[in-house]
């Protein structure tokens, strides 16, 4: 899992297709910023989607096989809980149509995300996107990038 803002999001620092997503992501900011909801595919290794959504009281733990995820906050303030499957219990069977996996345990870290921040989930972190922050529940706007693993 990396953390860290758009401002300083250096393409140098990545590799492979998440670095192609990254660059993607810093050459089109400022249509990302204003692009209407829904599902964009770019490239064969990686889509995106603009979403909106409340942040809610809980959410569901899930992990990825298939995408790596980077999370960018457009607008809004949410908190995402992290932990590694090392540390879960893996609920059910991974569902490889929805590349989903759920899960249960406790967080390891959190991440209070506001606009501006981003977040990258490989498929060894769990993760628990969505909910409310200190500020309580409030409207959100993301962008998704789901980067085919390679």
């Amino acid at each position: 899992m990396v953390q860290t803002y758009i401002d300083v999001l250096n393409v140098k620092d990545y590799t492979g297709t998440v670095q192609k997503a990254v660059e993607y992501l810093l050459k089109n900011r400022e249509k990302l910023e204003t692009q209407e909801v829904g599902k964009y595919e770019v490239d064969p290794s990686f889509f995106y989607m603009i979403q909106e959504y409340d942040s809610k009281d809980d959410a569901v733990w899930e992990s990825h096989k298939k995408y790596i995820d980077i999370q960018w906050v457009l607008d809004g303030e949410e908190i995402i809980e992290v932990s590694g499957k090392n540390h879960m219990k893996q609920l059910g069977e991974y569902d490889e149509s929805k590349d989903f996996c759920g899960w249960e345990g406790d967080a390891l870290s959190t991440l209070i995300m506001k606009a501006g921040d981003l977040a990258i989930f490989y498929p060894a972190d769990v993760h628990k996107p969505g909910l409310k922050s200190s500020k309580g529940n409030m409207p959100m706007r993301k962008c998704l990038f789901k980067i085919v693993v390679e």
